[in-house]
């Protein structure tokens, strides 16, 4: 039980790795567009703000398509089962949503940066660490279940409370999918 389970903490620990990549180079261009003065000339030859920010959005959400179909071909190539067959419609839309809420929670940092590239590290490095602690510490908890019961409690706690967290949320999604599998297909 417990190597499955750390099959599925290492595949999720790599997903959140790479995908911590994708969201934070999208403001990149939107500190170097806002520096640059290019927005605003934007704005004040007619563009709307609601068409700018619609193509803008649409577009990262196309170029995050590119990393999330490789995740999901790397899953089949190893033949991951918890990941592919009848959960893959599960796992597509999960990976989908976190693309969908991580664009979104990175436009707004790009008014803290006036540096394209600080503004991608922080970023990355926030993601990681925002994205591993949380699932991490939670799998953790998770195993004190029979011998700490008030410790487990703590960690069913802050699966709730790390909800708001994409990358947590993705993390933790697939190692309950996986969780759901090997349930489904054990006992």
């Amino acid at each position: 039980e417990y190597v499955g389970s750390l099959v599925d903490l290492t595949t999720a620990i790599n997903v959140i790795i790479a995908m911590s990549f994708v969201p934070a180079s999208f403001v990149l261009y939107q500190v170097r567009e806002r520096i640059s003065k290019s927005k605003h000339l934007t704005f004040v030859s007619g563009a709307s703000p609601n068409v700018y920010w619609f193509a803008t959005f649409s577009w990262d959400l196309l170029n995050y398509l590119l990393p999330c179909a490789i995740c999901l071909v790397v899953f089949y190539a190893w033949q991951l089962p918890a990941y592919t067959g009848r959960n893959f419609s599960a796992v597509c839309s999960l990976m989908l949503m976190d693309g969908w809420s991580m664009t979104r929670l990175m436009y707004p940092a790009n008014w803290c940066f006036d540096v394209p590239s600080t503004a991608y590290v922080v970023l990355i490095c926030t993601n990681l660490v925002v994205g591993l602690t949380c699932t991490l510490s939670t799998f953790v908890l998770e195993l004190f279940q029979e011998d700490d019961p008030e410790l487990y409690e703590v960690g069913e706690t802050l699966k709730k409370v790390f909800l708001i967290f994409p990358n947590y949320c993705l993390g933790r999604g697939l190692m309950d999918i996986a969780k759901n599998e090997y349930i489904a297909q054990y006992k």
